[in-house]
């Protein structure tokens, strides 16, 4: 089956068992759940004929009382929903028959049907579930039939209840021929239960909280482990590395309706705090994460904004009582971090008059004033010899009035103003996160693990934050997922604010431009059918230079992503040009088609374009009433690339096909640890990705993880929204597709407890990389991440930012990535470069044109040439070439390189030890014994001339104790868990045996496919998998495991059901609860496989002898 079939079966299971099984609401009218629950558990409310809050309807007709019949309708006024009754007190006779019927029907065509249940309730008070139907729409009449023989001779109370079907539109219903009979005769009829009823509603939210109640889990051993870290109210963030790391998900409530199941997928969920879903996640007894999106304050004098924290932190000191499950804080998400305006909550005159008012001006100066250490901008009072005037070129009198005088043009206005931005969020956010952890609840900024420039600089910096967590959001599929080349191409969903709380989502549009590589963006949205125009908002992002030209042509239906998204046939196109400044609504007549067709968008600058030449786009599709927003297929759609140097070629750059970058975790990965590792703390990933649905394979979801245990991290919690359409591919943000792979992975993780046996030694090479990204630099520097990872992978270096001045020391091998630094680090490295230990061998990559430095105390005279005086080359112009050379290095070898360098390199005359490299007259770069230094970015041929020049050797695998991670096909050797890429073998030593844990299967030799094996002697005894159950160990020794057992309720699909994969040299002992349990022998000699059928605490042990 092709793995379109496989989704689309997928997608269809899913939402069969959620439409059945889950939403009381919208599908399941089986409530025979409720005899279990004390009826006066539901919140019911009593109305008569019309209830005005809801719209719930029960209300006999006018017409003659013989031909009496009901008007019915559940509730349905303000989104509430829920189910309409009416109880019925009634003597029945003592008969062998005794039975209700009546007539039902649904008599608009518009809606899809309602749900018809019977229940009784005897003289005991318990409620009894009788039956149900379905009453389908188009007046359709249905007879209904409710057996009551059981009950006969006993007074009791009928409830007759009507829900809606999937939604309330068209549900009016109407019930005629109301009758109790006895024996084939008439004992009451439509008068008796006009008079003796008594009609009320029960909520959905009722229901809901009702069965979320009783089927609440019982078990809380990760909240015992919640108390066990250092300190009671310091949970796991800080707590004992033997454990394993929890697996969780950030989960959107409004689209997430089945709550009872997400323990079964589970450790915990991330929720974006509000009453309703943090009651729910308590009464399922699901461990969670509240998170905030508050605006930022930027500045204290925004004490509007700081206001609104003190104002969540008084709520939240009411609950530590009620919250029972509660992990921990989160202080924010996209308002929180994110570089543009957009996402603080500001509007953009705000962010410009920042700071340029009084009130902000002497925060501005204040941080100046602690730069410089001199009591005037203008006056050099520590004889450094340099002032913020000779920097900057104008003063005020004072630091406090220096804000005010920004509002003209002074040179590097954009550099001190972003600088001084980077500065204010990381002031905003320790100083939110310190309030929040006041309340004694472990608190994690929601920080970005890459740098974003331009507007607020984003810094690597804020990741020191004084929270218990290093708290990141953390991708580790290829970035830049849309622009692979390094153009700066946009094709973005983003905000638009209209004012602090509200916002609309938009579509933001950058044609490629940058690395000489411009071109257009294009997307393809849909498909779609039967629309009949669509209206298009445009507004332009920039207020000055060429125009774009924006096209939108709707296609014939494209099969994605495999054939050109250039061709198809063109049914309509229209062209529109965006002019600087404009604001406008155009319209578009749409062919019409009763086949799928899609919308092609597509966007080019009418020149090179730049970084401020963006379109904002909001289209929507219309049909007589029906509107449907293109914005909100955003994360559905393909997204591609096209350079003008290949008008014929789209480069993939789709959210749907963005694949697991091993390269990111061992880039990103590392620094983020070590700057956990020197806190005493681990970090969280706060947003974890591995890749989009459709690469999102068990081998990419374990490899993911896999991989980042080196680090120990203490939770992964998956950015995995619900979503999903039938018509279209699965939502990047879906939950589902991972769910067998989650809950069987943490299974095996909880059976391993990995942590004990897993030590990231110190590396042979370190990097040290820059903290902040300012303009006009910001961007080159961003890049260096995806240019540098994948040549560094392999190498599996320790990764730290350049202001980690302990480290230099500590290694012998280091490779320094310049772009940005603080004025402490120039001051160190001036030094350091002076006399470079003997023993030491340093390699220098430029990742921008330019290289700033803090301004203030430094040692270099100019912060736009830092390390001008020391450095043997040095970049001196922003634009770059993309240059391909032969170099030579110390040892005498000569490596073929491809690097990004200023056009302008000069040499240091004051250095005459060395030689120039060089590419005819264009200087690249210096090499020397102990010094290799390149004036730009290598883009190809880095990992060589690393290896040549520290006389390194990559290692065949990159181990961290029992953790091994490939780097090429070779021999398994000792036990540990194996993580192979596409196109390696791992082969087994004699006494060594495998189980593939992302595919669940034994290896006898040798494992071929991208996953991870856990390997191990074959006289082990190992308990390997206790697949979709809920297993907690309770005690694990070198032949026995004592573990709980928790049952699923999810109906799992595919390679995962509740069951024990043993492997062992005799026959293992299984029991449940002191019960034998059958074993079943596998076809690989020494494993094994048991059901699990039962909860309880098993006992799985290798049988002596």
């Amino acid at each position: 089956m092709n793995s379109v079939k496989k989704k689309l079966l997928r997608f269809c299971v899913f939402y069969l068992i959620l439409f059945c099984t889950v939403s009381l609401l919208n599908a399941a009218h089986d409530y025979s759940w409720i005899v279990d629950v004390d009826k006066n558990t539901f919140e019911e409310r009593k109305f008569k004929e019309w209830d005005s809050t809801t719209g719930a309807t029960w209300r006999w007709s006018a017409d003659k009382k013989s031909d009496k019949q009901l008007l019915v309708h559940e509730p349905f006024k303000g989104g509430e929903g829920g189910v309409v009754f009416a109880d019925i007190p009634v003597n029945l006779p003592q008969k062998k028959t005794v039975s209700f019927d009546c007539s039902a029907r649904v008599p608009s065509s518009r809606g899809d049907g309602i749900g018809l249940s019977f229940l009784v309730q005897d003289s005991q008070g318990k409620l009894t579930f009788v039956t149900n139907t379905t009453i389908p729409p188009k007046d359709i009449p249905q007879n209904f039939h409710a057996d009551l023989s059981k009950w006969a001779g006993e007074s009791v109370v009928l409830r007759i209840m009507v829900d809606s079907f999937k939604g309330s539109g068209g549900d009016s219903t109407w019930l005629r021929d109301l009758r109790l009979s006895a024996d084939g005769q008439e004992l009451a009829g439509n008068s008796y239960f006009s008079d003796n009823a008594k009609t009320g509603i029960i909520t959905a939210s009722s229901f809901n909280r009702v069965l979320l109640q009783k089927t609440r889990f019982k078990d809380t051993s990760i909240m015992n482990r919640h108390h066990e870290g250092f300190n009671p109210k310091y949970h796991l963030y800080s707590s004992k590395e033997t454990w394993r790391p929890l697996l969780g998900a950030y989960v959107s409530l409004d689209g997430h309706k089945n709550f009872t199941f997400l323990r079964d997928v589970l450790d915990f969920a991330q929720i974006n705090s509000n009453a309703t879903g943090n009651r729910r996640m308590e009464e399922t007894g699901m461990p969670w994460i509240q998170m905030f999106q508050q605006p930022i304050p930027l500045g204290q004098s925004d004490t509007r904004r700081w206001k609104r924290i003190d104002n969540i932190l008084g709520n939240l000191s009411k609950t530590e009582d009620l919250y029972k499950f509660r992990l921990g804080l989160d202080s924010g998400s996209e308002p929180h971090i994110s570089p543009d305006y957009r996402y603080t909550g500001m509007s953009k005159e705000e962010v410009e008059r920042i700071p340029s008012t009084p009130e902000t001006s002497a925060e501005f100066g204040q941080w100046l004033a602690s730069l410089y250490k001199d009591e005037k901008p203008s006056i050099d009072t520590n004889n450094d010899g340099i002032t913020f005037k000779s920097d900057f070129g104008y003063t005020a009198e004072t630091w406090e009035k220096l804000g005010l005088a920004t509002l003209g043009s002074f040179p590097d206005r954009d550099y001190l103003l972003t600088l001084y931005r980077e500065y204010l969020m990381t002031a905003a956010i320790t100083g939110i996160d310190k309030a929040y952890e006041k309340t004694g609840l472990v608190t994690t900024s929601r920080l970005l693990s890459y740098q974003f420039p331009p507007v607020f600089g984003q810094s690597l910096r804020q990741l020191r934050l004084p929270s218990r967590a290093v708290g990141v959001t953390y991708y580790t599929n290829g970035h830049p997922a849309f622009d692979p080349r390094g153009a700066q191409a946009i094709f973005s969903r983003t905000r638009h604010y209209k004012s602090e709380k509200s916002y609309s989502s938009i579509l933001q549009i950058r044609p490629p431009f940058a690395m000489d590589r411009p071109g257009s963006c294009v997307g393809l949205f849909g498909p779609y059918v039967n629309y009949k125009n669509l209206e298009v908002k445009l507004k332009a992002g920039f207020s000055k230079g060429d125009p774009l030209l924006v096209t939108i042509e709707q296609v014939r239906e494209i099969p994605r992503p495999k054939t050109n998204p250039l061709a198809g046939e063109v049914l309509k196109k229209q062209e529109w040009t965006v002019q600087a400044d404009s604001d406008e609504s155009v319209e578009m007549m749409l062919v019409p088609m009763t086949s799928p067709y899609i919308l092609r968008i597509t966007c080019r600058s009418t020149n090179k374009g730049n970084s401020n030449t963006s379109v904002y786009i909001d289209p929507t599709l219309h049909v007589g009433d029906k509107s449907h927003s293109l914005v909100s297929d955003y994360y559905e759609s393909s997204l591609f690339t096209v350079y003008d140097s290949a008008p014929d070629t789209a480069v993939v750059g789709t959210h749907v096909n963005e694949k697991y970058d091993p390269s990111v975790t061992e880039f990103k990965g590392s620094y983020l640890w070590g700057i956990a590792k020197k806190r005493g703390i681990r970090p969280v990933y706060n947003e974890f990705r591995t890749g989009s649905h459709n690469t999102a394979t068990p081998g990419h979801i374990y490899r993911g993880v896999f991989h980042e245990l080196q680090y120990k991290p203490a939770l992964i919690s998956y950015f995995l929204n619900t979503g999903g359409n039938p018509n279209k591919n699965f939502s990047r943000m879906d939950i589902y597709p991972y769910s067998t792979e989650l809950a069987v992975l943490r299974s095996q993780l909880e059976l391993m407890r990995p942590y004990a046996s897993i030590e990231r030694k110190k590396r042979p090479l370190a990097v040290f990389l820059p903290v902040a990204a300012p303009c006009p630099v910001g961007a080159q520097i961003v890049q260096q991440a995806s240019v540098l990872a994948p040549q560094l992978e392999k190498i599996g270096p320790d990764v730290f930012l350049t202001d980690d001045l302990d480290e230099y020391m500590n290694y012998d091998n280091i490779l320094i990535v310049l772009g940005f630094l603080d004025g402490k680090t120039d001051i160190f490295l001036s030094n350091f470069l002076k006399k470079i230990p003997p023993q030491k061998k340093i390699m220098i990559i430029c990742t921008s044109g330019q290289l700033y430095c803090e301004p203030g105390v430094r040692a270099s005279k100019d912060f736009r040439s830092s390390l001008k005086d020391v450095l043997p080359v040095y970049p001196s112009d922003l634009e770059r070439d993309t240059i391909e050379t032969t170099v030579q290095a110390p040892s005498g070898k000569s490596f073929l390189i491809e690097v990004r360098v200023a056009r302008k390199t000069l040499a240091n005359p004051e250095i005459k030890y060395g030689k120039q490299i060089k590419k005819g007259s264009h200087i690249i770069g210096w090499s020397d014994r102990n010094l290799l230094m390149l004036a730009g970015n290598p883009t190809k041929g880095l990992s060589a001339l690393i290896e040549d020049f520290f006389g390194l050797q990559t290692p065949a695998l990159r181990e961290a104790g029992s953790l091994k991670i490939l780097n090429r096909s070779t021999t398994a050797n000792e036990p540990g868990q194996y993580c192979l890429d596409e196109g390696q073998s791992l082969t087994f030593a004699k006494n060594l045996i495998g189980y593939d844990l992302a595919y669940r299967r034994p290896l006898v030799s040798s494992a071929q496919e991208e996953s991870v094996v856990d390997v191990f002697t074959t006289d082990s005894f190992k308990v390997l998998d206790a697949g979709t159950t809920q297993a907690h160990i309770i005690e694990k020794g070198e032949n026995h495991v004592l573990a709980d057992v928790e049952l699923p309720r999810f109906p799992f699909e595919g390679n995962g059901k509740p069951e024990f994969i043993i492997y062992s040299n005799t026959i293992p002992e299984v029991s449940c609860n002191g019960v034998p349990i059958q074993v079943n022998p596998d076809k690989v000699a020494g494993f094994y496989q048991c059901d699990v059928e039962k909860a309880g605490r098993y006992l799985i042990r290798r049988r002596e002898g």
